[in-house]
This record gives C-alpha cells, sequence and structure tokens, in this order.
C-alpha cells in the first residue's frame, strides 16, 4: 500500500492531470483525423497538388519537345545556309561569271566569235535542296485552256471506243 503526504498526493494529482491532458489532445488530433472534413479537406489538396504537378510536367515535356524541334530545324537551316554559301561562292568565281556572261548576255572577248547553240534541256534556274521550286512553262509548250480542254475530251473520247 501506497501513504500518500501532502508532497506526494499533490505531485500525483499533478502527474494525472497531465496524463489527462495528454489524452484529451490525443483523443482531440483523432477526432480532428478521424473527422470526415478533414479526410475530405486534405484529399481535396492532394488532388490539387496532383493535378498542379502533373500540368507542369506536362508543360515541361512541351517545351523539351519544342526546344528539340527548334534545334533541329535551326541544323537544318544551317546546312541550307552553309549550301547556300557553297552556291554563292561559286557564283562568284570568275569562270562561272564569264559563262553566264557568255551565255545570258552574248558576252565576247575582243577577238573573239562565238556561236551559241540554245541547250533546250539546260535550266537557267539553280534549284537548292529543300527550296520552293517555281516550274516555268516554256513559250514552245504553251498551251492554251481551250485546247487543253479539247485534248483532254478528245483524248477521253478516243480512248473509251
Amino acid at each position: 500500500m501506497i501513504v500518500f503526504t501532502h508532497h506526494n498526493k499533490k505531485r500525483y494529482e499533478e502527474q494525472v492531470h497531465h496524463m489527462r491532458q495528454i489524452k484529451k489532445e490525443r483523443h482531440r488530433y483523432r477526432e480532428i483525423w478521424g473527422s470526415r472534413g478533414f479526410v475530405v479537406s486534405l484529399l481535396v489538396m492532394v488532388l490539387f497538388i496532383s493535378v498542379s504537378v502533373t500540368k507542369e510536367v506536362l508543360r515541361r515535356v512541351e517545351t523539351r519537345y519544342e526546344i528539340q524541334k527548334l534545334e533541329e530545324e535551326v541544323e537544318r537551316l544551317g546546312s541550307r545556309n552553309s549550301e547556300i554559301s557553297d552556291v554563292i561562292a561559286l557564283l562568284n568565281t570568275t569562270t562561272t561569271q564569264d559563262k553566264q556572261a557568255r551565255v545570258k548576255l552574248n558576252h565576247q572577248q575582243a577577238g573573239e566569235q562565238v556561236l551559241m547553240f540554245p541547250d533546250r534541256r539546260q535550266d537557267a534556274e539553280i534549284i537548292l535542296p529543300n527550296s520552293d521550286r517555281i516550274d516555268y512553262i516554256l513559250l514552245n509548250n504553251y498551251e492554251s485552256n481551250p485546247s487543253k480542254w479539247f485534248n483532254f475530251f478528245w483524248n477521253k473520247i478516243t480512248n473509251t471506243s
């Protein structure tokens, strides 16, 4: 049997009171964590944070993809730029300029006689890879629209019979 003195009894009661306070606080935390409102608000917060993180991850993936495409475009344009520089360097040579002056401008040097035979297959334009090419119709190949329509229908009639 425990004998309590006034001092021991007071100390015992303080300890018991302190233990009850701790139990009440634990009980209050359990009530808060166990309440539906708290759980729902916690789930809403987790959902909001996960949606935000997902959006950020998707934005970063899209940004990386765009950066990759732009780097590929820079590389393609750099190679095209070097091709154009090579063509410009070729056209700036005196040999090419002299040839173009002779062919296009009928230029001849002093004391020289030039006979020109036009080459029908040779194009006067320089076509680079990956460029937008404009095809010109030569005048000797030109055909009017009524004549095209006539040939179209005439070929249909003659090929079906």
